[in-house]
């Protein structure tokens, strides 16, 4: 049933330490010059869980840590010298420039269980007690690529072969892999270390193709398989027919050069600074990942080729929210259709239910599948998962749309566990 019916390329620029950063604009949490140990060196958080099932953390929320609720260590938002100070174990400069303790967003703090090193904000997973105990430490952040190492755990590409690390087999450097310039990098991101050399940082949220994951939540692509090294990494979806033609691969989340790129057709520069693949907002578009048949615009949702959980065409002609060349394209098929760029997101063209000039608007709780559907100027997902019409936007860990829906001045609109989830990064 229809919605109606239901009424990796060129990257961007290195980003140098300065002042009183130790960090790069929005995505790494490094302390600033005032610190006394670490602060998270290169991360920019990533998916929740971890491969043993071990990490908490959450979409927005703090977890991961060895600190649980009635921590006696810095909360989040509270002032702090090292990630040690803090019940989230993370230390870093928040949305106001202020070193604080934040949230683990994904990756997880000091003191966590782990077991791989870019699983820890600070990319370093080690043994800790008992025989197979690991958790998250402040260093020795992991080796690059050809350095010494005795075990997988100890290598950014997680894997030790004869006594060295071996490179990656994911096509990019993943976190804390040895970089020259940002196109190096999974992340898009190469910046200045912890003993002054360029290292990839790991970008915020779901993780990217190419980084090392222990679940299919984990990534953006909602893909994590084995590489030709028998590492588990975020893999790239195949190649998806969108409306009305062209094709995709990257999901939202991804990083990206240009919106062609993106089956959300929208590549936008994060609260975070990386480039990436960007929700539309309103209803997902087909060959987008989805969950419920009531958050594609076409109103199904199926499983692909591979098994990934995508939207699907819906017919004849494309329905309100879909991607469209002209009003041809668009139900009702013919010139009728009403097919123009959202005034919040140009472009792309999408079909409409009424055109440009209709001033008709729908109240709030109304069935939507675009913004501009409603006299609030926000289409949701309720709590069953279905677009509604709403007049204000939502706070961090709520479901959103698209950016525009947060509340807060530097939250994003991202894939969290596989759910578009309102979630504050880290500048």
């Amino acid at each position: 049933m229809t919605r109606d019916a239901r009424r990796h390329p060129p990257r961007s620029r290195v980003q140098r330490a300065t002042g009183a950063r130790a960090a790069t604009l929005g995505v790494l949490a490094l302390l600033a010059a005032n610190c006394t140990e670490d602060v998270e060196v290169l991360s920019s958080r990533a998916p929740p869980p971890s491969a043993s099932g071990s990490s908490s953390a959450s979409s927005g929320g703090a977890g991961g840590s060895a600190g649980g609720p009635d921590c006696a260590l810095g909360p989040i938002g509270g002032p702090c010298n090292a990630s040690s100070d803090c019940c989230s174990g993370l230390c870093a400069l928040d949305p106001v420039d202020a070193v604080t303790c934040r949230p683990t967003l994904g990756c997880v703090g000091l003191g966590a269980p782990c077991a791989f090193a870019s699983e820890c904000c600070s990319l370093s997973c080690v043994d800790h007690g008992e025989i197979g105990g690991r958790v998250c430490a402040s260093g020795p952040v992991c080796a690059p690529s050809g350095a010494a190492c005795g075990v997988d755990l100890q290598c950014c590409s997680g894997r030790c072969v004869g006594g060295s690390c071996e490179p990656s087999a994911g096509g990019c450097f993943p976190a804390g892999e040895i970089c020259i310039a940002d196109v190096d990098c999974c992340s898009a991101r190469c910046v200045l270390g912890p003993e002054s050399e360029r290292r990839c940082a790991l970008a915020q949220g779901c993780r990217v193709v190419g980084e090392q994951c222990g679940a299919d939540a984990h990534c953006c692509s909602s893909a994590c398989q084995l590489d030709a090294n028998q590492v588990s990494r975020c893999q790239a979806l195949a190649a998806c027919t969108m409306a009305p033609g062209e094709k995709c691969t990257a999901q939202a989340g991804e990083t990206c050069a240009s919106d062609d790129a993106c089956c959300t057709r929208a590549c936008r520069a994060g609260t975070d600074g990386i480039e990436r693949c960007a929700y539309l907002g309103g209803c997902h578009l087909r060959c987008e990942l989805c969950q419920t048949d009531a958050s594609c615009c076409s109103g199904s949702c199926k499983p692909d080729a591979e098994g990934a959980l995508r939207c699907t065409e819906a017919g004849a002609c494309a329905p309100a929210g879909e991607l469209c060349g002209g009003s041809v394209d668009c139900c009702p098929v013919g010139p009728s259709g009403a097919c123009f760029e959202e005034a919040t997101v140009l472009p792309p063209k999408r079909c409409h239910a009424a055109g440009p000039n209709e001033p008709a608007c729908s109240m709030d709780g109304s069935p939507c599948s675009l913004p501009s559907e409603c006299c609030g100027a926000y289409c949701l997902p309720d709590a069953q998962g279905e677009l509604a019409c709403a007049s204000a936007c939502v706070p961090d860990g709520s479901a959103c749309a698209r950016r525009a829906d947060c509340c807060g001045a530097f939250s994003d609109c991202m894939p969290i566990a596989g759910a578009p989830t309102c979630v504050a990064l880290i500048r």
